[in-house]
């Protein structure tokens, strides 16, 4: 029950976190689109990664 709980809490703080992170990762990516694999880091496996 503990466990679940603080699982459950991690998963609501990262929910919470999330969009902020994505705002930034998206800014970083757009100003520097030569990073390896930014397809890869954001986590779509149906694009291709070339």
């Amino acid at each position: 029950s503990t466990l679940s709980e603080s699982a459950n809490q991690v998963f609501l703080g990262f929910t919470y976190v999330a969009p902020s992170v994505l705002e930034s990762v998206k800014e970083k990516f757009s100003f520097e689109p030569k990073i390896r694999s930014p397809r890869r880091f954001i986590g779509s496996p149906r694009t291709p990664v070339r």
